[in-house]
Formats: structure tokens, sequence, C-alpha cells
């Protein structure tokens, strides 16, 4: 039979050869914003919020100013320093990444080889557990033949079995006829009971009814008018009439309006003054975000540019670890041509015997 190894090897040989493509496909670049747009209206407290954190800024600044003044001294160069060693920082720490990926690289090649190895020694087991296999065949035959009769006479008992229920189901049968005759019987009397009971209800309210009527025929006592002037001499404190109660009531609901009106004209004159401040902070934060606008566009083509130079660099290091890689795999893969040539001789050997 024709051996599958050259189909299997190529496969293998196509995967990793996948494998290899560092390059990935680019993402697309971020679409560029049109000019008018994305203008947000902010409200009160996105427009606070803003000021505050400017006026938290420009704090700042004036503090470093009156240090530099008092103190006589700068600390652009020592930020710089640091800008410089945290630059040198991220580099070896890039270094270091792409050390440990190669070395990823290798460990996932040596692990595919041993993988390999084990699936042709595993092939070439099969073939003698096939051979061996091929020689308990008759035996497991006749296993399987005294099983059926086993199973057949295993049907014959159920059979048997089986026809000794049908009695009892009948009585089952029988006995439930009766018993749902008996709660046939005993529904038709509760319903009997219940509608008996529903007679001398109707009875009972119909009664009520004419009672409830009865009384509403009986004649009403007049009422005597009052009279809104009236005082009732009670000797009590703030004893008043009716009308005159009436006449205060009027008098202090006038005055809440008024001191309504008065609130009223209160708030309209905070909420005018509120939004005059609100405008100035906001012309104040369109400025200076226009300002800081221009300036975070400067700092993001020098941050461009020092990405494209370290682009550069990490693209060159890129390639020598490739190459590295290429050829460290290349001696592997004749490595493992070899390997595969000696179980291909075995499993011939094997095939032989």
């Amino acid at each position: 039979r024709k051996s599958n190894l050259g189909r299997i090897k190529a496969e293998v040989e196509a995967a990793r050869a996948a494998e290899c493509d560092f390059e990935g496909p680019k993402a697309k670049p971020v679409p560029k914003p049109k000019v008018g747009q994305g203008n947000v209206r902010l409200n009160s407290a996105a427009i606070l919020r803003e000021d505050n954190l400017y006026r938290k800024k420009q704090e700042g600044e004036a503090k470093l100013l009156r240090e530099y003044e008092e103190q006589l001294r700068d600390s652009s160069e020592f930020d710089a320093w640091q800008t410089k060693m945290r630059a040198e920082d991220e580099e070896q720490r890039l270094a270091e990444v792409e050390r440990r990926r190669i070395e990823t690289l290798l460990a996932d090649e040596e692990a595919k080889e041993a993988k390999l190895r084990a699936y042709n020694e595993k092939k070439a087991l099969a073939g003698a557990v096939k051979a061996e296999a091929g020689a308990n065949a008759t035996k497991r035959e006749q296993e399987a033949e005294q099983l059926r009769v086993r199973q057949k006479e295993l049907v014959l008992d159920v059979q048997a079995q089986r026809e000794k229920p049908a009695q009892a189901a009948e009585e089952v049968v029988r006995f439930n006829h009766v018993k749902a005759q008996e709660l046939r019987e005993e529904k038709e009397a509760l319903e009997a009971q219940a509608a008996a009971e529903a007679r001398v209800e109707a009875e009972r309210r119909a009664d009520l009814i004419r009672q409830i009527r009865a009384i509403e025929l009986v004649p009403r006592q007049r009422i005597k008018a009052l009279d809104p002037t009236y005082t009732p001499q009670l000797g009590l404190l703030e004893e008043m009439s009716l009308a005159e109660l009436r006449q205060r009531l009027n008098v202090v609901q006038e005055e809440r309006q008024q001191k309504e009106e008065s609130k009223r004209s209160n708030i309209i004159a905070e909420k005018k003054e509120r939004e005059d401040d609100l405008k100035r902070r906001m012309d104040r934060l369109s400025s200076m975000r226009e300002l800081a606008q221009q300036q975070a566009s400067s700092k993001r083509e020098q941050v461009k540019r020092a990405e494209r130079e370290s682009e550069e660099q990490r693209q060159e290091r890129l390639a020598e670890a490739q190459l590295k890689v290429n050829a460290q795999m290349e001696a592997k893969r004749a490595a493992r041509r070899r390997e595969e040539a000696r179980l291909a001789e075995e499993l011939k050997a094997i095939k032989l015997k």
C-alpha cells in the first residue's frame, strides 16, 4: 500500500512556513476628522470641571515658576534626562521581549519536532497492533455467537413473564371504573348542596335590599342654612366668622404670591449671572483649548517621528532575528528529514515481516 508520508510532510512544511510569517496584516489608519465637525455642546457641569482642571494646571505652572525664581534652578534638564533614560529602558525592554519571542519560537519548533517523532513512533506501533488484532478476530466472533444464543434465551424468558401482568391490568381497570362512579355521585351531592346554599344567600340579599329601600323612603330632617357672618360667641381666642376667615385667607395668599414672585425674580437674576459666568469661562476655555490643540499637534509630530525611528530600529532587529531563526529552523528540518527517513525504513521493515 502506498504511504502518505509525503503528504503529511508537505502539510507540516506548509504549516511551519505559515508560522514564520512575522509580518501580519497592517491595520487601517484612523480616519482624519473633518473641519467643522466634532464640536460638542458642553453643559454647566462639564464647563466647570474643565475650568477647574485648567485652573489647577495654571497653578502648577505658576508654582514651578515661583520655585525657579526662588531657587534659581530649572528642572527641564532633569526631565529631559529622565525621559531619555525611560526611552532607553523601553528599548531594553523591547529587546528582551524580542529575545523571549525568539526563544519561544525555538521552543515551539522543538515541541513540533517531538510531536512529529511521537506520531511516527505511534504509527509504527499501530502496524504491529493491527497484526495482533487480526489474530484475535476469530476469538471475538466465537464470543459474539455465544452472546447471541444467551440473549435469545433471555428474550424467551421475558415473553413468558409479560403474560402474567395482563390479568392484573384487568383488575386495575375494573377498580378504576368503580372508583370513578363513586366520585361522580359525590360530585352531584356537593353540587346540590351548593345550589341550596346559593338560594338561601339570594333570599337573604333580597331581604336586605328591601330593608335599605324602606329606610330611604323615610323623610329627612331639613337643615338650616349657615350664615357666613355668624360668630358662635364661645369666648375663644381669635374667634371669627366664616366671612372674616375667608378674607384673612385671601390676604395670606396674596402675601405668599408676592414672596413667590420676589423669589422667582431673584432666581432669574442668579441664573442670568451664572450664565454670564459660564459664558466667560467657556470663552476662556475655548482659547485655552485651541492653544492646547496646537501644542498637542506639535507633540504628536515629535512622537510620530520618534516612533518611526524606533520602528525602523525594531524592523532591523527583527530582520536579523528572523534570519537567525530561519537558519536554526533549516537545521532542524534537515535533522527531521533524516529522522523521517529512518522511521520510514523501520515501518517498511515492519510491513515486510
